[in-house]
């Protein structure tokens, strides 16, 4: 199977599933088997859609940080657990003002990520097995059927898992406006066709499928779905891409650093040797007019202490330097390879980063890998989605 290794966790605790190395069959094992079958490759880690809840919510905010902060507070009415104890993921939706939401519970995301990193396992992403299905068609779903149940994507950012029992029952309470014109159903071989029958008055189009079901939803996962759930602390640490811009960035910053301060230097020498020839020049003409002074001011120490001064005002701040030392430490210690270093600036105690990455969670994961050291944090301004991806503002700020 071409791409990432597309690993799909279990409700049981600790058990996963993958496609065997023909793609014919599936594999089952724990995080260890999955570390073995994966050989340091990264994989995107399929989560059931039982577990997550998907959902939109109308905000003002402008950006899509603002959101991700708004967003669960908008709907802890709504839930009965309490947010904290929540992990939620945010994305812009097609109608303004509207963001798209997922989230689960965080104890239980941390039981499928958890063994998975501990045995080595780099991990590029986690989804709503879910988003892996092909988007919904305009006033349309898409649906696969398996043994054990439906997975049905409603819109590009929302769908449900329902067992066979209760797709009708799921249907029936939904306002007529929100069922489907029409429904495009894959039933998967380990599935009966006739129990795949869809309830309601959709139009249907089937077919069966001769690929497993993870098979399936892998082909979902070639390009990266929105609303990524893994937590910035398990983010996969890259190779390459993002360390040498961010290095060429650097250099650049400190070359340009040290030639003002070499230009400093040869002006302060030429103040100097000029004030050297004033004092010798004043000295001999005060001794010739008042041959009695046994005591003269140096003025050439005097301009000294002068330029010290204004030398010290110009240099550049410790923090920026110590800054630019732990971000390059930073960076280059844990490669990464899903963000591109566009500006680097310094003002007010803070060094700025404009950043471009293929999703908010990516730059949520690369302030949290400059802040690990402890000596900083790292604050993502405004995070702005476009054509290329997102471009995100962040500050790196001394604690």
């Amino acid at each position: 199977m071409n791409g990432p290794l597309v690993v799909r966790a279990s409700t049981a605790a600790g058990r996963f599933e993958w496609l065997a190395i023909d793609g014919s069959s599936v594999e089952h094992g724990d995080a260890a088997a999955v570390a073995a079958r994966a050989a340091g490759a990264p994989i995107r880690l399929l989560l059931p859609a039982a577990a997550i809840a998907l959902t939109t919510v109308d905000l003002p905010a402008r950006r899509l940080q603002q959101a991700r902060l708004a967003a669960p507070y908008v709907i802890e009415e709504q839930i009965i657990s309490d947010i904290d104890e929540l992990h939620f993921a945010c994305a812009a939706d097609a109608t303004a003002g509207r963001y798209a939401l997922a989230y689960l519970d965080a104890a239980r995301l941390d039981a499928w990520v958890a063994p998975l990193i501990a045995a080595g396992v780099a991990i590029d992403g986690a989804w709503s097995e879910v988003l892996a299905l092909p988007p919904a068609p305009a006033s349309g779903w898409t649906a696969l059927a398996t043994a054990s149940g439906w997975l049905v994507r409603t819109g590009k950012h929302t769908g449900f898992a329902a067992d066979h029992a209760l797709l009708g029952a799921i249907l029936g309470v939904l306002d007529p406006r929100e069922r489907p014109a029409s429904v495009d159903i894959a039933i998967a071989p380990d599935h009966e066709a006739a129990s795949a029958a869809w309830p309601g008055d959709a139009e249907t189009r089937v077919r069966h499928e001769h690929r497993p079901a993870l098979a399936v939803l892998g082909a979902g996962l070639t390009q990266r779905p929105p609303l990524d759930l893994l937590p910035a602390r398990y983010a996969r640490r890259g190779s390459g891409g993002a360390r040498r811009t961010f290095i060429a960035a650097a250099a650049a910053a400190v070359l340009a650093l040290g030639i003002h301060a070499y230009a400093l230097a040869g002006r302060v020498a030429a103040l100097e040797r000029d004030l050297a020839a004033v004092h010798t020049t004043q000295e001999a003409l005060l001794q010739d007019v008042f041959p009695e002074i046994t005591r003269l001011v140096n003025p050439l120490a005097q301009a000294r202490q002068a330029v010290a001064a204004r030398a010290a005002a110009a240099r550049p701040p410790g923090a920026l330097l110590d800054a630019l030392h732990a971000l390059a430490h930073a960076q280059v210690s844990p490669d990464n390879d899903t963000i591109e270093l566009q500006t680097l600036s310094y003002g007010a105690g803070e060094v700025n980063l404009t950043v471009q990455a293929s999703a908010v969670a990516d730059i949520e994961r690369f302030g949290a890998m400059l802040a690990d050291g402890g000596a900083f944090r790292a604050e993502i301004r405004s995070a702005e989605t476009g054509t290329d991806g997102v471009i995100g503002r962040l500050a790196v700020i001394p604690q």
